[in-house]
Formats: structure tokens, C-alpha cells, sequence
């Protein structure tokens, strides 16, 4: 396989690595630790994780330090599914999915 700005060949990398800098932690205290130290607010993730383990650890580790923490998954925010069809049929085309128009930008009312 021959890259576009290079003529010799490589092999593609199904498994690529990075160095990391810093400290890698399986714990959830280093964690909860460095959330502290470094004022950080929100905890961003995967959609299939099962959440309830982790957010249910981190709050216990927050508890022992005598601190309140609220969890808020994004869920909360969503709309349901026939309102969200509500709102994009008018740009859908009808019965024929070819023909459609633009939607305006109101990506900030899905979450109304």
C-alpha cells in the first residue's frame, strides 16, 4: 500500500499507540483526586458504558471527603422520539425522502 504524498510503501496500523504523558490510574480515589485538584466539573464518556458503576464510585469517593456532588446524565435532556420527528418533518420531503429542504439551525431548541 503506497501513500498519497509518499512513494514508499507502509503497513497500516490496526493498533496504533501513542506515549501519554502524565499518570495512567485504574482508581477511582486518583481520579476523584485529580477532579479536585484540577477544578474539573464534567466527566465525559463513551455512549455504551454502563454508567451507574463508575458515577456510583466516584460519588462514594467524593462522599468520604465530605463532599456533594450532583450527577446529571445527558438523557435527562433529550427529547423524546416523536417530538424530535415532530420537528424535522416539515424538511423531511414527505413521501418522497429525495426531495427535502434545509432545516433552519435550532440544534439549541432539541434540548428545550
Amino acid at each position: 500500500m503506497y501513500s498519497n504524498t509518499q512513494t514508499t510503501s507502509f503497513q497500516y496500523n490496526i493498533l496504533p499507540t501513542f506515549p501519554v504523558q502524565g499518570k495512567l490510574s485504574n482508581s477511582y480515589h486518583e481520579l476523584v483526586d485529580h477532579l479536585i485538584e484540577h477544578d474539573i466539573h464534567c466527566i465525559d464518556g463513551f455512549v455504551g458504558i454502563n454508567w451507574e458503576i463508575p458515577v456510583a464510585q466516584i460519588q462514594q469517593e467524593f462522599v468520604k471527603r465530605g463532599l456533594t456532588v450532583r450527577f446529571v446524565s445527558m438523557e435527562t435532556a433529550f427529547l423524546p422520539e416523536s417530538s424530535i420527528q415532530e420537528k424535522v418533518a416539515p424538511y423531511l420531503g414527505g413521501n418522497d425522502p429525495l426531495f427535502g429542504k434545509s432545516a433552519p439551525n435550532w440544534q439549541h431548541t432539541l434540548i428545550l
